[in-house]
């Protein structure tokens, strides 16, 4: 997002508390309900639901090196490009962190992925794809109006290199109600859901 437009939400965002606070003020104690629907909201505004679409049957410890490859994007040019670069960097340090520390590679999505050689038998290929994505309007957090949340979907696929089964797959929602949600924030906990996914398996 340019300069100009953050500055032109900004500006739309206070315009829109500017007419929202008089109406709260002369409502009696309407204000008092708002006060702690925003209070409620601040704690339990963000969400992540995951969704296993094959479930790990056995451990992934033989995997002694995890190839991530960049997230393939269902809605070009919805998505911004730094949001997607920020999303493979983020994951690629969310597996960095599986305490067996299998070796992390982040394939270049400017370059071929590596073909299959001979150590493909203990790689792990974890490709993403996203499906859905809405940066929400922060106008309308402000005052809890409208369809205005942070929200981003993406799948995750585990997969063997060395014969192409697929090992395991889950889909990952993070949404965010809050007037301080962010995009980067709501990346963090989709990530953070992956990682727990991945871990899981590493610690059979």
């Amino acid at each position: 997002m340019s300069l100009l437009e953050m500055r032109s939400l900004r500006s739309l965002a206070f315009a829109v508390v500017l007419l929202a606070v008089p109406l709260l003020a002369t409502s009696g104690c309407s204000w008092q309900a708002y006060a702690v629907s925003r209070g409620i909201r601040a704690m339990t505004g963000a969400e992540t639901r995951l969704h296993t679409l094959k479930p790990l049957t056995s451990s992934l410890r033989e995997y002694r090196t995890i190839e991530l490859q960049p997230f393939d994007d269902l809605l070009p040019g919805r998505v911004p490009p730094d949001l997607e670069r920020y999303l493979n960097a983020e994951l690629a340090a969310e597996l960095k962190r599986v305490p067996t520390s299998p070796a992390v590679v982040l394939v270049d999505p400017l370059q071929a992925p590596p073909g299959v050689g001979p150590d493909a038998v203990d790689t792990l290929v974890c490709r993403g794809v996203i499906d859905d994505y809405d940066p929400g309007y922060l106008a309308l957090r402000l005052v809890e109006l409208g369809f205005n949340h942070v929200a981003i979907t993406a799948r995750l696929q585990l997969s063997d290199k060395s014969n192409a089964r697929l090992v395991a797959a889950a889909s990952v929602t993070s949404q965010d109600d809050r007037a301080i949600a962010t995009l980067h924030g709501a990346v963090d906990r989709l990530v953070h859901r992956f990682g727990q996914f991945v871990d899981a398996g590493y610690g059979r």
